[in-house]
């Protein structure tokens, strides 16, 4: 892949609206297991979706995306299983509350995600003055 391929795919991120309660207060145990459940995995990737994409033609934005098929996205807005493998790393990609359900759950916590937090809440904060 490019980098002008990779650099498009990250100039497609829509506005960050996720709400903290999403990540179902999952933790990371230690930086070598994670424990949550895959009903704890699909319901916090269908709730992620639900908040960046609400508002769109939800399911034909995602297959966009991330190349899905419609019953793929459709399985994972009603929780049945979650994205795996390529179509994650794309919806991580494309939605910042999927990347930021991500990071939660694996307990990351470095620079970047502090950035992203504290845009979102200037974004918030600016929101709520118009």
């Amino acid at each position: 892949m490019s980098s002008h391929s990779i650099a498009r795919i990250f100039q497609s991120e829509r506005a960050v609206n996720f709400q903290a309660s999403t990540a179902r207060n999952l933790q990371a145990k230690s930086m070598s297991k994670i424990d949550f459940t895959s009903h704890e995995y699909t319901s916090g990737i269908a709730a992620a979706l639900r908040d960046d994409y609400a508002g769109t033609s939800m399911v034909k934005v995602i297959c966009e995306d991330t190349g899905a098929s419609v019953g793929a996205v459709k399985n994972w807005l009603a929780e049945v299983n979650g994205p795996g493998g390529e179509h994650l790393v794309k919806l991580m990609a494309a939605s910042p509350a999927v990347r930021r359900f991500i990071d939660i759950v694996t307990g990351r916590d470095d620079a970047l995600s502090r950035a992203e937090k504290r845009l979102h809440t200037i974004a918030q904060l600016i929101e709520s003055n118009r």
